[in-house]
């Protein structure tokens, strides 16, 4: 499903800035990884990870893991090609070793989608510090059961003139209170993505078709969990997931039932400085000011929408529903007002100074991203859909 069952970014750009297509989870169902080596002490691990050694020769643990697309750009570092075969994702540099429980994300030499997909020591250090609050989030007891997450606990840095080029190293099994009920894991998008590899109806409409009371699967079981999810990082853990549909998955029971909602690719969290502060909460983190977010910022506001409004609700929720729509497999005419009433009914007295005060919601221009600047393309948009 991550290859295959994926209709891509709402933006259109997944699949014009892509990987090589020897690479491109479109195209390739494996292909062996690179790494730099280096023996001059430039290379670092942080953190912990799992031992991989290479086989083909005796350079211990001085590599770092690389995407082969480095060898089509002008470098100054020793690449060679492993034996390590993986298996591509949706996020085309995130791969799956095939003999080992891990997913290695790392650093990409140019665009993919949007933006530049750097992995340097900031990164990964985002990565443990939410895998920290994570750890203590799923173990509390006002949070949900069904909140889970892969953890990020590392991972390699090679430093040379011209930056850092690194990976994370992420298990493949997820952590919370209900992941022994897992019974299959479906990626948020493959809900309703068309499947590459035959004609049959999206993976929701099969399972709503089954389904005595749909529409109250459909809220109960997917929709009020994902935002109990959001809402409850932000409000309870004082971070700010962000859960456009690549971002999670859904760990599925064997009657088909949602028992875990599963955070992923952790370095993208925010950290709610100002609500971590009010929540008493620390703020010591290795990544700090890294994805760090408080009110002194001229879009701390602007960031809440933009995560909840934008990133969850336009590539989750809007797409989920449209392909229910279209199927009319179930009526969703009130759909929105559920999650609405939901929403306010059980969130709004801690709403009220979270989102902009002129009730507008934010995305971004339908551009490539400058990350260079501090600047983004906002824009401003009336009637949030889903608050």
């Amino acid at each position: 499903m991550e290859r295959l069952v994926n209709d891509g970014s709402p933006s259109n750009f997944s699949f014009i800035n892509t990987t090589s297509r020897e690479t491109c989870p479109l195209y390739a169902s494996r292909f062996n990884l690179c790494a730099i080596i280096d023996q001059s002490s430039k290379i670092e691990t942080i953190g912990k990870i799992p031992l991989i050694k290479l086989s083909e020769c005796s350079i211990g643990e001085d590599y770092v893991f690389a995407h082969p697309d480095w060898r089509n750009r002008n470098i100054t570092f020793d690449l060679f090609e492993t034996d390590f075969s993986v298996i591509p994702t949706s996020s085309s540099r995130t791969v799956k070793l095939e003999n080992y429980n891990y997913y290695i994300k790392m650093c990409y030499p140019g665009i993919l989608g949007r933006i530049t997909r750097e992995l340097e020591v900031q990164h990964i250090n985002s990565s443990i510090d939410i895998t920290n609050v994570l750890n203590t989030l799923t173990s509390c007891a006002q949070v949900p059961s069904f909140l889970s997450f892969f953890p990020e606990t590392g991972g390699k840095i090679f430093k040379y003139p011209e930056g850092e080029i690194g990976y994370v190293v992420r298990d493949s099994t997820p952590i919370g209170k209900k992941v022994k009920d897992i019974h299959a894991i479906i990626p948020a998008f493959s809900l309703y993505s068309q499947d590459r590899g035959n004609d049959d109806p999206a993976i929701i409409n099969q399972i709503l078709d089954v389904k005595s009371d749909p529409i109250s699967y459909l809220l109960e079981q997917i929709v009020f969990k994902v935002v109990d999810c959001f809402f409850s990082c932000v409000f309870i853990g004082g971070i700010q997931p962000e859960m456009h549909s690549q971002n999670f998955l859904l760990g599925i029971d064997k009657n088909l039932d949602v028992c875990s909602i599963i955070l992923r690719d952790l370095e993208s969290v925010d950290k709610d400085i100002t609500i971590r502060k009010e929540l008493d909460l620390s703020i010591d983190f290795l990544s700090y000011p890294f994805k760090c977010i408080d009110k002194n910022q001229y879009n701390y506001k602007i960031k809440h929408s933009f995560m909840y409004d934008h990133k969850l609700g336009e590539y989750f929720f809007s797409p989920l529903l449209d392909c229910i729509r279209k199927s009319k497999t179930v009526n969703t005419d009130n759909i929105e007002t559920e999650i609405k009433n939901y929403v306010n009914n059980k969130y709004g007295d801690k709403l009220f100074n979270f989102f902009p005060d002129n009730n507008m919601w934010y995305k971004f221009k339908n551009v490539l991203i400058d990350r260079s600047s501090e600047k983004r393309p906002y824009i401003q948009l009336d009637n949030p859909r889903y608050r």
